[in-house]
């Protein structure tokens, strides 16, 4: 039997490879590997974004609906790697190896993964369309599926999450659903959301549900929700639901079913405003230009010399000089030993300043606070500026 001989460009191919392999320092083995822990203090081998050489074989545990990135240039998806010895969080950036992914996840089988690179910092495996996704023979899977561990997060109460916690923090609350607006659509990509208000012994918060989680859930209910993650709006901490928060109903905590509906709500005759009078301006944080879209009437960005412009709430394209331009100052004033940060729009900055068609934000900032003693009134939830005074002595 004659022997086989290569085509030239398989050579070439294989000649191109070993090159590649020179370069890196790298040899495949040809033999299945796991990912080392991170605690082997391994990561900075495979750190580098060029080809990984080795293999993997690992469980697919997690797997995340596509998502935008920052910069809105492409949808990605996260997931979690089970191996042999360790577990590892991934980045899916290919839309047709996604699929893959999730097929392995539902049928619990392993995957075998070659191609594939690593974030900078090696923290994380990415999956891009180079990477190659197969089923591995019987003898290369050593180990069972697993379920990860679920992860722990702080549980803590509204009071606590108000005293103690930071933008960003992902935290487990339990609470009672007192009312839920309407949906809304938000964002280019139409996502839809709606603010809900949840009360335990402590307080009431409120907590952004979005997309699914907004028929999941039924007022008058006391739900247990993990993770939710803290954000601050104009001063006031909120919850916001992620796309990994679970929602589990619960019926055996008694004070949390007893509270009534109206808990914490303020009463229809009951001011919720603040009076500060004679108080000095400490500092303006920032003073900003920007648009109402013409289509929404939502804020849009900051000002701009761009002939058309794009509102990121309702994806409307518009010229930008038929929208309605604002002003918004940002500014902290001094009551006694509290230092409290308000907003001020242009309809409240106009009561100090009626002119304020020619004045630059630089100038607009002097103007506040080369005054001396204001009085303000101001909504205590939102600190929203509604009225704005010079104070006379």
């Amino acid at each position: 039997m004659p022997p086989k001989v290569r085509s030239p460009k398989k050579q070439s191919q294989d000649l191109s490879e070993s090159v590649s392999v020179s370069r890196t320092s790298t040899r495949n083995t040809g033999s299945p590997s796991s990912l080392p822990s991170s605690s082997s203090g391994n990561v900075n081998q495979f750190a580098s974004p060029q080809k990984n050489n080795t293999s993997m074989i690992a469980y697919v545990h997690q797997l995340s609906p596509p998502r935008r990135n920052k910069k809105n240039t492409m949808d990605y998806s996260t997931l979690l790697l089970q191996t042999e010895d360790t577990t590892k969080e991934a980045l899916c950036y290919s839309k047709n190896k996604r699929p893959l992914l999730n097929d392995s996840q539902t049928s619990r089988t392993p995957i075998k993964l070659q191609r594939f690179t690593f974030t900078e910092d090696g923290a994380k495996l990415v999956i891009n369309d180079m990477t190659n996704i197969s089923q591995p023979l019987p003898t290369e899977c050593k180990f069972q599926f697993q379920p990860p561990a679920a992860k722990s997060y702080p549980n803590l109460t509204i009071d606590g999450i108000k005293r103690s916690s930071n933008d960003g923090d992902l935290v487990t609350f339990a609470g009672k659903l007192l009312h839920q607006a309407n949906s809304t659509l938000v964002g280019t990509k139409n996502l839809r959301m709606a603010d809900a208000i949840f009360g335990e012994t402590t307080g009431t918060i409120t907590v952004s549900l979005w997309a699914e989680f907004i028929q999941a859930v039924q007022v008058g209910k006391v739900y247990q929700i993990a993770p939710l993650q803290v954000k601050t709006w104009n001063g006031v901490k909120k919850l916001s639901s992620t796309p990994g928060s679970l929602f589990t109903e619960v019926s055996h905590q008694t004070q949390l079913n007893e509270i009534p509906l109206t808990h914490g709500m303020p009463d229809s005759n009951e001011s919720t405003t603040t009076v500060l009078t004679g108080v000095s301006i400490n500092s303006v944080h920032s003073v900003e230009t920007y648009f109402h879209c013409v289509n929404c009437g939502r804020r849009m960005a900051h000002a701009t010399a761009a002939k058309f412009i794009q509102c990121q709430r309702c994806g409307a394209h518009m010229k930008t000089q038929k929208c309605q331009r604002q002003l918004c100052a940002r500014l902290v004033v001094q009551s006694g030993e509290e230092q409290v940060q308000l907003t001020a729009f242009e309809d409240v900055l106009k009561q100090l300043f009626p002119d304020l068609g020619a004045t630059s934000e630089t100038g607009l900032a002097e103007m506040i606070l080369d005054i001396d003693s204001v009085s303000v009134t101001y909504n205590s939830d939102s600190r929203i500026i509604q009225n704005f005074s010079i104070f006379e002595k």
